[in-house]
């Protein structure tokens, strides 16, 4: 188990005063806001990045499209992880 140097300074949560826990969990919350709302733009960026149009081989593809092909030819190399996630997505999943 890792031990902090000043390990003798915490306190158990339970310990603390209702005052300190408050505190705590209000900083708490708020981070949790803010990590949410990252993970949303970046859901939303992807997803309009998936949505566009690509040029691929002379033919218009969207970018899901392409990614596709790429995995499907990288499983036909035998790449299992790429075998595994056509299954999964397809709904084949072995149990």
């Amino acid at each position: 188990m890792f031990v902090f140097s000043n390990s003798e300074n915490l306190k158990p949560f339970n310990k603390l005063t209702v005052n300190e826990q408050r505190l705590i969990a209000k900083q708490g919350g708020k981070k949790s806001g803010i990590v949410r709302l990252e993970k949303r733009k970046m859901r939303e960026i992807l997803e309009i990045l998936l949505s566009q149009d690509l040029k691929q081989s002379g033919v218009l593809k969207s970018t899901k499209e392409a990614i596709m092909v790429q995995v499907v030819k990288k499983a036909l190399s035998g790449d299992l992880k790429a075998v595994e996630f056509i299954q999964n997505t397809i709904g084949e999943k072995p149990i």
